[in-house]
């Protein structure tokens, strides 16, 4: 079974068989596996979630949107200097930069701005700030190492998988996850994998007898979704007696 479709906004595919699978014999074990894997890698750094940065420029709080994508230190600094400058603001009065040796993100203040980290949504976490306001003329270092790559690996899922397991800090749980791989290409690269049928091997549930649809799914680390930009995704399923 051959795929190329684009994941919604929630990570997912969906597939309908039509005609639905049904197996010749009700006591027949099967598996499905999956057999290849292609997209490209825009997973962004920069959401929704985090693309405000809240600063004071001495008379007043304001704000800026950056916008999403994948940004490192020099571009994202670039992108915050020219956002601060429409906001009819001095644009070297913030200045974001990292050392290369240790990893720490170094803010630099003209007198009397501020940076608000204290607040919501903001990218304070991957530069790895704390929520609190950041003040005086000079020098601000990150307390922890920037984590421009906030997802780890991402996860497969598939709404016909049964038996599979997952540890997490909860203990091992149930789960549906088919496969995971890695999130660590380029951004915009191309990411292929071509596996062995019996690499990702998992039971299949036939509870209904029939199989007329299949979700396939895409999480990161903390379970949210990723979209890969709303890139296509090409994958093949393969569904087999055992």
């Amino acid at each position: 079974m051959r795929i190329l479709r684009k994941c919604n906004e929630n990570g997912e595919i969906n597939i309908s068989l039509d005609p639905a699978f049904k197996p010749r014999r009700n006591d027949a074990s099967f598996c499905i596996s999956l057999v290849n894997f292609a997209t490209t890698n825009l997973i962004a750094n920069v959401t929704t979630n985090n693309n405000k940065f809240y600063y004071h420029n001495g008379t007043g709080e304001k704000s800026i949107t950056v916008p999403t994508g994948f940004w490192l230190i020099k571009s994202y600094n670039e992108e915050v200097k020219r956002l601060i400058k429409e906001n009819s603001d001095q644009d070297d009065a913030i200045n974001i930069g990292i050392n290369d040796s240790t990893g720490l993100v170094t803010i630099t203040l003209a007198k009397n701005y501020k940076v608000l980290f204290n607040k919501n949504n903001t990218f304070r976490e991957q530069l790895g700030f704390d929520s609190a306001d950041l003040r005086g003329n000079g020098n601000h270092v990150a307390s922890r190492v920037c984590n421009l790559w906030p997802t780890q690996a991402v996860y497969i899922h598939c709404s016909l998988v049964r038996g599979n397991k997952k540890i997490t800090n909860k203990g091992c749980l149930e789960s549906d996850i088919i496969y995971d791989f890695p999130c660590n290409f380029n951004y915009g690269a191309p990411i292929t994998y071509q596996l062995s049928p019996r690499i990702t091997e998992s039971d299949l549930d036939l509870s209904t007898g029939q199989i007329d649809k299949i979700c396939v799914r895409f999480t990161d680390d903390k379970g949210e979704p990723v979209t890969f930009g709303y890139s296509d995704v090409s994958m093949a399923l393969r569904i087999y007696q055992v």
